[in-house]
């Protein structure tokens, strides 16, 4: 359990938790806020079989990919999870940024994130997918998110091998008709 404020150093990937090569990793009932990072603005993972669950992301920018999260790494589940304000500045996942396989994320809610930038086509405003396969996002909600393609969820660079799931999902208070 931690708690990060108003860190703006500024680091190239994950602000606060860079978690490179790492097997097993917990990140529990955390909260992190007003954090910025070139990728990951609060944490970017590389590793295997990490663990976010119970945490709270709240005004958590990312310069290029990732506003909170950049997934890198396989394995990766995020869980009961709370994401308010997150941004990119100038490309994709406004909250999170998928490139690694095997993602899960479930009962978790994205509110007023964004990916959002006047001069480049950027995607979803609260997570992007980008050769990320086996990616299944199930019981989130997602609100007043935006993007300029896919508000909430892009997915990109599918290819035959890639399968993402996506279940349960509501905008709004609506659910999601796919």
């Amino acid at each position: 359990q931690c708690a990060v404020y108003n860190d703006k150093n500024e680091r190239l990937q994950g602000n606060v938790i860079i978690n490179v090569n790492g097997v097993n990793s917990l990140i529990n009932a955390s909260t992190f806020k007003n954090s910025k990072a070139n990728q990951g603005g609060a944490v970017y993972v590389d590793g295997v079989h990490t663990t976010i669950s119970n945490s709270n992301f709240t005004d958590i920018s990312s310069e290029n990919y990732g506003g909170a999260i950049f997934v890198a790494g396989s394995e990766t589940n995020i869980s009961e999870s709370n994401f308010l304000r997150c941004n990119v500045a100038k490309y994709h996942g406004g909250a999170i940024y998928i490139a690694g396989e095997n993602t899960n994320i479930e009962n978790s809610n994205f509110t007023l994130c964004k990916a959002l930038n006047n001069k480049v086509e950027t995607l979803g405003g609260a997570i992007a997918i980008e050769n990320g396969p086996n990616t299944l996002i199930k019981s989130s909600n997602f609100v007043e998110c935006d993007a300029v393609d896919g508000g909430c969820v892009y997915l990109r660079r599918c290819h035959q091998r890639f399968a993402v799931h996506l279940l349960d999902l509501h905008v709004g208070h609506q659910p999601v008709a796919l």
